[in-house]
């Protein structure tokens, strides 16, 4: 095994020789919440903001309390997520500058080769298929367009980047899984919303008028509930594993910057991180520091894929 799948894993296996409900294949759902700092979210203790479908995934499932991107910046960050790599290995330094290199390893394309269906979809221009985000997938969705008028500024501000908002992209899940064939699943369901500018929909911008950044997550919650709602809808809780996870935080001008991808601290590279595997009895939280790496070795591991 990885040593990296001890750091994260370990923790989390308390009853992992204990026989799950099923023998069945397990299905997975990776969330990655683009923007999104640990300290705005309840479960990791904020009470500005209400998170109650981000926080009953972690009642269920395992906190994270020091988990950390490799990247303040989206397409590298995911990057890393998806490859298991760092950026040096992965060679993806910034937003549609360069795509992912197509003989690293990648997980839903690992997935798919060990009989899953794929499906993924994206809520913003840095990891779309044309930058190489959509391998491995058999259905990827990255339709969206620009404002009028946008600029895309790379490792500065994002004005006006081509995005679609979470209810959108979480609607075309929930779509997806109703019409989807037979046979254990995975599915990538990315967030956009908390990027800058800050512009919530659903009337979130009105419950939190002094605090565009935490209407953005509310919404963003609010958006992912249709995903786990559907999911409990279908019957599949018990058989799904859901990872939530952030790309990176951040700034708020916590050390003058705004946003992020220039600086390195806590603000924009400390991430949520949250695991739930219904099949493994899960301690509450886990303090131990790990990295957004380690994640595809810990999701081939408890899937029963790492040998």
């Amino acid at each position: 095994m990885n040593h990296r799948v001890l750091a994260l894993l370990l923790p989390l296996m308390v009853a992992a020789c204990a026989p799950g409900p099923s023998t069945a294949p397990k299905n997975l759902v990776l969330i990655t919440m683009d923007t999104t700092r640990a300290d705005r979210l309840g479960c990791y203790g904020y009470d500005g903001v209400s998170t109650p479908n981000i926080d009953r995934v972690a009642e269920r499932g395992t906190l994270f309390t020091r988990a950390f991107a490799t990247a303040p910046i989206t397409g590298p960050s995911h990057a890393s997520i998806l490859s298991g790599t760092y950026p040096p290995f992965h060679q993806v330094r910034d937003n549609a500058v360069s795509a992912v290199p197509a003989e690293i390893p990648w997980m839903p394309e690992i997935l798919r080769s060990q009989g899953y269906l794929t499906a993924g979809f994206v809520a913003a221009y840095p990891v779309k298929a044309a930058f190489g985000f959509g391998r491995g997938f058999d259905y990827f969705s990255d339709v969206m367009e620009a404002p009028p008028g946008s600029v895309f500024i790379t490792n500065l501000h994002t004005v006006g980047v081509a995005s679609r908002k979470g209810e959108v992209v979480s609607r075309e899940f929930e779509l997806w899984l109703e019409r989807r064939s037979d046979g254990p699943f995975f599915a990538w369901v990315h967030y956009y919303d908390p990027h800058w500018p800050w512009e919530a929909g659903a009337g979130f911008a009105d419950i939190y008028p002094e605090e565009p950044y935490d209407a953005e997550i509310a919404y963003m919650d609010d958006s992912i509930g249709t995903v786990i709602n559907a999911l409990t809808d279908a019957g599949l809780s018990d058989d799904t594993a859901v990872i939530l996870v952030a790309d990176h935080g951040e700034g708020l001008m916590d050390h003058g910057e705004l946003t992020h991808a220039l600086l390195v601290y806590n603000a924009t590279i400390r991430v949520p991180l949250v695991v739930s595997i219904p099949w493994i009895e899960q301690v509450s939280s886990v303090s131990v520091p790990v990295s957004t790496v380690d994640i595809l070795p810990t999701v081939l591991d408890v899937l029963g894929l790492d040998d």
